[in-house]
């Protein structure tokens, strides 16, 4: 591990209600695999069939972000801070968090494809808030349950933040259909 995991997950996992276990329960479901082919799916088959093929295919490109990461926590394979996780868990790594990853990619891009829509500045501020909250929360639910080292979540946020920033500047350059002006 390293300095300060176990320090910061004895922390966050210490904090123990109702509330708060139902709160992670919401946003580890958010994060998970089902969660992620629940939110992304429907957006890359209702993109491509309104015509707007830019935002289907970047929703398409984070399946493939997902693979390369399963790949990366195959070839890191550092165990997950409860053993018995290792055992329940599809995926036997931890490093990097695919919640994480997850977060960052979904509610980034989400926000990306939203912001020109929203006109006032306060509403903006507080969509920008709410994928900043959710974001977080999602990899505060994974080490809270036990099932990854605060690294591994940010581990998890930077590698999203990379793929979120590739392929914005891909929708931006518009080198898919350089003709295509729509958003949205």
């Amino acid at each position: 591990t390293f300095p300060g995991d176990r320090w910061l997950m004895e922390r966050i996992s210490s904090h123990n209600n109702l509330g708060i276990n139902l709160t992670y329960t919401f946003f580890n479901h958010i994060g998970s695999r089902t969660g992620f082919m629940f939110s992304v799916v429907p957006l890359i088959v209702g993109f491509w069939i309104f015509g707007k093929r830019r935002e289907s295919l970047a929703f398409t490109a984070m399946v493939f972000v997902h693979l390369s990461a399963f790949l990366l926590k195959m070839l890191i394979d550092r165990p997950r801070p409860l053993p018995m996780l290792h055992e329940i868990s599809s995926e036997s790594a931890s490093f990097p968090s695919s919640h994480a990853i997850h977060g960052v990619l979904f509610f980034g891009f989400m926000g990306y494809i939203l912001w020109p829509w929203v006109r006032s500045s306060t509403l903006k501020l507080m969509m920008a808030l709410l994928i900043f909250i959710a974001i977080i929360l999602i990899g505060i639910a994974r080490v809270h349950v036990g099932a990854h080292w605060p690294s591994d979540v940010l581990g998890g946020y930077a590698y999203g933040s990379v793929f979120l920033w590739i392929l914005i500047w891909i929708n931006r350059l518009q080198i898919l259909n350089p003709n295509d002006k729509g958003s949205l």
